[in-house]
């Protein structure tokens, strides 16, 4: 598996990290954004997010869109050019802090519909983050 990264962006607004997920976060670098896609769901509207990184317990994206806190709502995660399954999972905002014209949002996963797809989605992004870091 791949090494845990902390995002820099994973900071609370008075730039202290607290770290209250217990399970291994999986950073989704920049460079990687455009095939790790993010579509959340709020009520009727779903839009397309950045993803910061994501774990079984928790997740951060980056919205141009503030998100209620406490506030249910659906994710669907894929990555298109090696996976034709999206993993839905349905989580709860626990906090939204705007941050230079982006806001950064950290939702707790609540339920994932298929416990085995979010493993092989794991395992797919370790494989590659491994091979692209190993051809640069």
């Amino acid at each position: 598996m791949a090494e845990e990264n902390q995002d820099p962006d994973d900071s609370k607004p008075s730039g202290e990290f607290v770290e209250k997920r217990k399970s291994r976060r999986y950073h989704v670098p920049a460079v990687y954004r455009r095939h790790v896609k993010l579509r959340v769901r709020s009520g009727d509207a779903s839009v397309a997010v950045d993803i910061g990184n994501f774990s079984r317990s928790g997740i951060l994206f980056f919205s141009s869109e503030p998100y209620d806190v406490e506030a249910p709502i659906a994710c669907a995660i894929s990555m298109s050019q090696w996976l034709a399954k999206d993993v839905l999972f349905g989580a709860r905002v626990k906090y939204c802090v705007e941050k230079d014209g982006v806001y950064l949002i950290g939702a707790n996963v609540e339920s994932v519909d298929d416990a085995l797809w979010f493993e092989v989605f794991v395992e797919v992004h370790d494989f590659v983050v491994r091979k692209q870091s190993s051809s640069s």
